[in-house]
């Protein structure tokens, strides 16, 4: 399930991945042990194969992983986990370090690498152009921030926290909520349920999907709203049958393989738990068809004796939208002629402006990458 995925040119555009792998079947619907006993079987691997290191921003994700390779350690005999974090001086939205500490310190971990980065971590800079020039442009786009964690655990392995949002915050239709009691009914919850279930229910999806990316040619949005559409309608209606369904979508597939990919640079063996074939199947099988109440209803369920509620229940995030932009990024876009995206599918001035904004779309960082590649290979 590590194979690597590349992005197509319409997702290169669109900056998604769309569509299914047919080749890759449906979950079993039965799970054959509790999520948590999943999760400390994923987690348990990478402890097998020291040093294991913990991608750690103290979110609330990173910081449940931390907290179940520590007890798994701890129980089984294996050495502690080493949390590692990505600290930026110059940028204070992405400082965490009050959650870190709470969480370090109520583990009692005695080791914390902290990783200080400067301007390395570009989009476009030189860790970022080591990563596309050997693999081509890969999704998601930051997946090369990764690589001062696995030079901390070459030889070893990484665990990361990839995944939480999507399996714990991806809620049901409102109207499945609503029958389920997690939300009362709203004119505005059935009237988006209305949509979802409504015969135009593909079209809806991917246009919703794809919405706001000024950049794209008619035609390119067309398709990318059609691919998109069709992908999420694929997933079903159920909760537990999309989650059971989500492996076969390139999305779930280009994050797996991207980071498998660039940890073999590192002989690192990275495992995701969130995304472990094992605990799909087993957290479909607790969340049902609604899913759970809210992620932090679900965390508690998964790892409330390990962790303060505080830490599960925190609804702030850190912000790293500046954190991938410097000189380097700065440089490309203001020397930028043009050359290396297809006219066809993108228009130059619109891109240009969006990469010029004080907040740009994520969504044109590959397009951003493809004419950095390009670049390069005509020097």
């Amino acid at each position: 399930m590590d194979e690597l995925i590349r992005p197509d040119r319409i997702e290169v555009a669109s900056g998604m991945m769309l569509g299914r792998e047919a080749s890759v079947a449906e979950l079993a619907k039965v799970a054959r042990q509790s999520t948590r006993a999943a999760l400390e079987r994923a987690v348990a691997r990478a402890l097998a194969r020291p040093p294991c290191v913990v991608s750690f921003s103290g979110g609330r994700d990173s910081s449940a992983v931390l907290a179940l390779a520590t007890a798994v350690a701890r129980r089984d005999g294996y050495a502690d986990p080493i949390p590692a974090t990505l600290v930026y001086p110059n940028e204070p939205l992405t400082d965490e370090t009050e959650w870190q500490l709470r969480v370090v310190d109520h583990l009692g971990l005695s080791e914390w690498a902290r990783v200080t980065v400067n301007d390395e971590l570009d989009l476009v800079g030189p860790t970022a152009l080591e990563v596309i020039e050997r693999h081509g442009v890969l999704f998601p786009a930051n997946a090369f921030a990764h690589v001062p964690l696995f030079r901390l655990a070459a030889s070893g392995s990484l665990l990361s926290g990839a995944g939480g949002d999507e399996v714990l915050d991806s809620p049901a239709v409102a109207l499945l909520r609503a029958v389920r009691g997690y939300e009362r009914p709203s004119r505005n919850g059935l009237r988006a349920s209305a949509r979802e279930l409504g015969p135009g229910r593909t079209r809806h999806l991917g246009d919703e999907a794809v919405a706001g990316q000024p950049w794209l040619q008619p035609a390119a949005r067309a398709e990318a709203s059609r691919r998109a559409g069709e992908a999420i309608a694929a997933l079903g209606l159920r909760w537990d049958t999309g989650l059971r369904r989500w492996p076969a979508d390139r999305y779930y597939l280009a994050v797996v393989g991207s980071l498998a990919a660039i940890g073999r640079d590192h002989d690192v063996e990275v495992i995701t738990p969130f995304l472990d074939l094992s605990v799909l199947v087993a957290l479909a099988a607790d969340g049902g068809w609604a899913g759970f109440a809210s992620r932090a209803d679900a965390l508690r369920r998964l790892v409330g004796d390990l962790l303060p509620r505080p830490i599960l229940e925190r609804k702030s995030k850190a912000v790293f939208t500046r954190a991938f932009r410097s000189e380097a990024t700065t440089a490309l876009v203001d020397n930028w002629d043009g050359v290396g995206v297809d006219p066809a599918l993108v228009n130059v001035d619109t891109l240009r402006r969006v990469w010029k904004s004080d907040a740009p779309d994520a969504r044109a960082a590959l397009l951003l990458q493809q004419v950095a590649l390009a670049s390069t290979r005509t020097v």
